[in-house]
């Protein structure tokens, strides 16, 4: 793994050790419920995702944790 994706990651989790219990459940459920989907599926997701403009996922982000 390449130093910058591994510091990336730790940094991220670094980021979820702060976060309340039960925003770390919301995430972990997330997490389990992305992985069961067919790789096609999440495939589709992870490329609608990265071709929203960074203003629109920032929504999505924000409307996400309410």
């Amino acid at each position: 793994m390449p130093p910058e994706r591994r510091k990336a990651l730790r940094e991220r989790h670094e980021r979820f050790r702060t976060l309340p219990p039960e925003q770390q459940q919301r995430l972990r459920k997330r997490r389990q419920w992305f992985q069961q989907l067919p790789p096609e599926r999440r495939e589709a997701l992870r490329n609608k995702w990265r071709s929203m403009p960074p203003a629109e996922r920032k929504a999505f982000r924000q409307k996400q944790q309410r």
